[in-house]
């Protein structure tokens, strides 16, 4: 049997409108709506959201690491809306000034 331990806070300086999930090695952005397309794009675009608000980089050079070093995954597609998470790692995110 495998049980998990999982610690909930609320972060108020990090104003996402989708859940944010942070482990050893990742953040991800997370987001749910009708279709995948529309979800990887809500998911991408709080991600880029995380770095205008909470870093100096730039719009383009942000787009141009997220699209090196990011990648967007599917949760789930089994419920009415589809789910993606797109994941950073932390140790980029932290060379950035963004810290968990």
């Amino acid at each position: 049997m495998l049980f998990l331990t999982i610690k909930f806070e609320i972060e108020k300086t990090m104003k996402l409108r989708n859940p944010l999930c942070v482990n050893k090695t990742h953040a991800a952005t997370i987001a749910s709506r009708e279709t995948l397309d529309e979800a990887v794009i809500t998911a991408t675009e709080d991600m880029a959201e995380l770095f205008r608000t909470h870093s100096s980089l730039p719009v383009y050079e942000t787009a141009m690491l997220m699209s090196a070093a990011g990648n967007a995954r599917i949760c789930q597609v089994v419920d009415p809306l589809k789910t993606v998470r797109f994941e950073m790692p932390r140790r980029i995110l932290e060379s950035y000034g963004i810290r968990f």
